[in-house]
């Protein structure tokens, strides 16, 4: 999948440092530029009965923001990377994320986060957690420290849907960028004893016709498919079985699709690209339809 540039995220943390040796492996097997941006917000403060924002400190952070990302950019230049472009706004930081995303013409967001376990893991509302839920493009999470960047395996999740050819032709880009084999996981969803007997199937049946008519799709979601490219079919939960398949050490790349469901329903029932985003032990690409 051909990308024409992607967008860095950084905050100065290690987590950004990591989703920045992942933005060196692709903008060097790709040859794009990439775009480095850092939001800096200022709160407004009670002072009598108004509230008003202080210019010293808006100075201030402004200024600690551009010495941030032209650090970042001189570290992405000594890695290798030939273009690279400064951005430095205030604003929620999701928001200037994405808007920047829009006017660059961006193919792919790269953040960080600070997931440091299962509960950190659960946590909403982090930065990676808005981009994602609000993007219209893909978002690569990059998080777990030197254990899940560069992979050494990538693990797609396909259902079939537009959202997850996407996913299929931009993992193998990222798997031919980190030299790793690349597995397209499809996961039938349980079916009952009583579903089998209606469709009058077996187990072995099903996922030995899905896996036939995966390998013949192949040849068109990826165009051509790469050398040793692997097809598995399972039936069970999706979520769940992506995120053991990703399992290491080290954890694989694993990249789903992200299908827009509407806010309430995604409060309520969550998705696959959520859950996935929540548990899974390495970094995460989840891609929409675009």
């Amino acid at each position: 999948m051909k990308l024409d540039s992607l967008v860095l995220a950084t905050d100065g943390s290690a987590d950004a440092a990591h989703a920045r040796r992942a933005v060196i492996d692709i903008a060097r097997g790709t040859g794009i530029p990439v775009h480095v941006v850092s939001a800096w917000n200022l709160h407004a403060t009670a002072y009598g009965s108004a509230y008003v924002l202080n210019d010293v400190l808006a100075g201030q952070y402004a200024t600690e923001a551009r010495a941030l990302v032209e650090a970042e950019c001189a570290e992405l230049t000594g890695g290798g990377v030939t273009a690279v472009t400064a951005h430095v706004e205030c604003g929620r930081p999701s928001d200037v994320i994405l808007s920047l995303a829009d006017r660059v013409n961006c193919g792919l967001v790269v953040v960080g986060c600070r997931g440091q376990g299962p509960l950190a893991r659960l946590a909403l509302g982090s930065v990676s957690d808005s981009v994602v839920r609000e993007a219209g493009l893909p978002v690569l999470v990059v998080r777990h420290g030197d254990t899940a960047w560069p992979p050494e395996r990538v693990v797609v999740g396909y259902d079939g849907s537009p959202e997850a050819v996407v996913a299929s032709r931009l993992g193998a880009t990222l798997a031919e960028c980190v030299d790793a084999p690349l597995t397209v996981l499809e996961v039938v969803p349980v079916l009952s004893e009583g579903d089998l007997a209606v469709q009058g199937v077996d187990r072995l049946e099903i996922v030995d016709d899905r896996r036939a008519d995966l390998e013949k799709r192949l040849d068109v979601m990826l165009d051509p498919p790469p050398r040793g490219v692997a097809v598995e079919v399972e039936i069970g939960h999706p979520a769940a079985l992506l995120i053991a398949a990703a399992e290491g050490p080290p954890p694989a790349l694993l990249a789903v699709g992200r299908r827009g469901i509407g806010l309430m329903r995604h409060m309520l029932l969550g998705s696959v690209s959520t859950k996935v985003l929540h548990g899974a032990p390495g970094a995460v690409l989840v891609t929409p339809y675009r």
